[in-house]
């Protein structure tokens, strides 16, 4: 039965060696690939979004700088005299022509124009020859002039001809201002955008398609028919859309920008099929070679395991016969590696750590015994300083007052010195304690005021000496300068198996911070604060009698401070003193 748990055991550490070797190598190889596949996907992605972001954003404030700015002209040129004027007459100047020629070409893109009468006949243009849509007057230039001539605005009219795809010819995008004198449409003034004049500012687009579309999603100008629908409209499925889209067998990143406010939008799009089939054919050589590997990486595993197992099995048993109080256990082990080094180091483990338990049980009695001592044997100075500058005037005036104090003075001193004494009754410790507090009380006369209630069963509890004075010392100490009258309240009662000893005061109280200084101290039980007297009380009583019992501190600024003593509740005859 022994050697089959044994065996049952050694099997278990191969697989545990082989799962180690997979969960440490090889599946960290596998994650380490696979984010960095990942990462650089989502970043070639994330690079096709900022260009096509970037370039959508150059080219619509290209458009919208210049439209706006045509636009603008349009208003002026109307409101011309000498437009005016040239038109009433029906014959350009050179200072018109000059002004026109100007506006066409400071913008990119730049414009053709045309000034018309009311007849639409030329009156001046750019033009090498008339436009088609101005011989034929049909399409967006018609309706155009429809809207000119029946509404009076104090705007210029924008339009989109989607009529001339897929060409991208003359007149994608129109601007155009009616020209009024004496309340009436004497002509026209028109600013036209070529789908020529608009490539140019495309510069090198790359994969990326253009688009411009009017509200109505009518298609003006694109680089590519693929995207227009049988009505001249971009197709349903990119109207409005940005991101990533999929239509039919293609995915497409798509980039809007509305300007003018809504009246035009501007596409750019990317086809990104071409990612998604490098991502799925490397994922798939990617499988191929982690297979590959885990196959290899199995038998490797499960070689060294095997190899292995026979002496840890040993190491295994040794350490748990240690684990059960055998220090007397030897290992042996004579591989000429690092585990015969192991071995050896075990046997001197074990013979060290046997010297050093007898060695460390009678120090650890030492250095307990010493610390009690020491802290049982820590006394306020200025308390002593105080005292005997009490005692020099009041011996003075009231002798017997003075008899008093060197009388408790002298019982407090030597209670406090007496290193026989670890451990008194509570009603001991009150009573010399009382000593500590009539002195004080002659000391500060009607400044100062305490009262002591201790329940009758709690009088006879086992206490460490000088338990509760610390706490009182504390008290005035921090209190009796700020406060015009100190009240010291000391309580002693039982709760089931513990007894609780109350010092509480009405002083100026502890700051936020401060307390929680002092509360980390008494928790962590490292004094990195000034309260001596606190942590001197914790300690001891974590010595005496572990981690369940202390101390516990409230207080709030002007609102007093409470501490709590929780000691076990043990009375004379259940321990030894």
């Amino acid at each position: 039965m022994i050697y089959r748990k044994r065996d049952m055991r050694r099997n278990s550490f191969k697989e545990e060696i082989r799962r180690t070797f997979f969960i440490y190598a090889f599946i960290p190889i596998i994650i380490l690939t696979l984010v960095i596949y990942v990462s650089f996907y989502f970043i070639w992605f994330h690079i096709i979004e900022v260009k096509n972001l970037s370039y959508n954003r150059d080219i619509s404030a290209k458009l919208n700088e210049a439209i706006s700015y045509y636009n603008k002209m349009a208003m002026e040129m109307s409101q011309d005299d000498k437009i005016k004027q040239m038109v009433y007459n029906k014959k350009p100047t050179n200072e018109c022509y000059y002004k026109m020629y100007e506006i066409a070409n400071k913008m990119n893109p730049r414009c053709h124009f045309l000034v018309l009468d009311s007849n639409l006949k030329v009156v001046m243009t750019n033009f090498y020859s008339p436009p088609p849509y101005l011989i034929q007057r049909i399409g967006s230039f018609k309706n155009m002039i429809n809207d000119l001539n029946n509404v009076k605005s104090n705007k210029a009219l924008i339009i989109t001809d989607h009529s001339i795809l897929p060409q991208n010819g003359l007149g994608v995008v129109m601007i155009g201002k009616g020209i009024e004198s004496y309340n009436k449409i004497n002509g026209y003034i028109l600013f036209d955008i070529s789908g020529t004049e608009i490539e140019k500012i495309l510069g090198n687009r790359e994969s990326r398609d253009v688009i411009i579309t009017d509200k109505y999603n009518h298609i003006a100008f694109t680089t590519n028919k693929n995207f227009v629908d049988s009505i001249g409209k971009l197709r349903t499925e990119f109207v409005g859309k940005q991101g990533l889209i999929k239509s039919g067998n293609g995915s497409y990143y798509i980039i809007r920008n509305d300007i003018l406010d809504g009246l035009l939008s501007i596409y750019t799009i990317t086809a990104v099929d071409f990612i998604d089939t490098a991502f799925f054919v490397t994922a798939f050589f990617l499988i191929l070679v982690f297979i590959a590997m885990a196959i290899s990486m199995s038998f490797v595993a499960k070689y060294i395991a095997s190899k292995k197992t026979a002496v840890i099995d040993r190491i295994t048993a040794a350490i748990q016969d240690v684990q059960n109080g055998n220090l007397d256990r030897g290992l042996y082990i004579n591989t000429n590696d690092e585990f015969k080094i192991i071995g050896d180091s075990f046997n001197h483990m074990l013979q060290r750590i046997k010297e050093l338990i007898e060695l460390n049980v009678e120090e650890a009695k030492q250095s307990a015994i010493f610390e009690l001592k020491q802290l049982e044997s820590q006394f306020n100075s200025h308390f002593l300083y105080n005292t005997l500058e009490t005692l020099k005037y009041i011996v003075k005036f009231d002798p017997e007052s003075a008899s008093k104090i060197i009388i408790k003075l002298s019982n407090l001193l030597r209670y406090s010195m007496n290193s026989s004494l670890s451990q008194v009754t509570l009603l001991e410790d009150i009573a010399y304690t009382e000593n500590y507090l009539y002195i004080q009380k002659v000391r500060f006369g009607k400044r100062f005021s305490y009262f002591v209630e201790i329940e009758e069963r709690c009088r006879e509890c086992i206490v460490p000496k000088l338990i509760i004075q610390p706490l009182i010392e504390n008290a005035v100490q921090y209190n009796m300068e700020k406060c015009d009258h100190l009240s010291v309240y000391i309580n002693a009662k039982c709760l089931i198996d513990k007894l609780v000893i109350t010092v509480r005061d009405n002083g100026k109280g502890i700051n936020q911070e401060k307390l929680y200084a002092i509360t980390t101290m008494l928790k962590k039980g490292k004094n990195g604060t000034e309260n001596i007297g606190l942590y001197n009380i914790q300690r001891r009583i974590k010595l005496i009698y572990g981690g369940k019992y202390g101390l516990k501190i409230k207080s709030q600024e002007n609102k007093g401070t409470i501490v709590k003593i929780f000691l076990p509740f043990k009375k004379e005859g259940d321990i030894g003193v």
